[in-house]
């Protein structure tokens, strides 16, 4: 005879808010012989989608050869997984082009 338990889940979905905000995150890969070191970058932006950007950057190597961009459209962020000088670059890059487009 088998006893089974009843046990109660509760899932709160969507109850808590999602805060953008930069951040590094180190996370490190061991290879053979060397250790590679890729960062998440995450960068919040205020006046251009995150998915064009992220297309952007894939389609113009602006990243290296194990590197990654993506995006969270909730909160209009990039995510970029590189190395430091690359998530640096692109940040700076996104610095400059995160601008209000003026239509006059």
């Amino acid at each position: 005879m088998s006893k089974f338990k009843q046990v109660s889940v509760l899932l709160l979905v969507g109850m808590l808010p999602i805060f953008a905000y930069a951040t590094t995150e180190r996370v490190c890969y061991k290879k053979q012989k060397n250790t590679a070191c890729f960062y998440e970058e995450y960068i919040p932006l205020k006046h251009l989608k995150a998915s064009e950007i992220s297309y952007f950057i894939q389609n113009n190597h602006m990243l290296s050869d194990k590197g990654k961009s993506n995006f969270d459209w909730r909160t209009n962020t990039l995510i970029i997984t590189d190395t430091q000088a690359v998530a640096k670059t692109i940040k700076e890059f996104v610095k400059k082009v995160d601008k209000p487009i003026n239509l006059k």
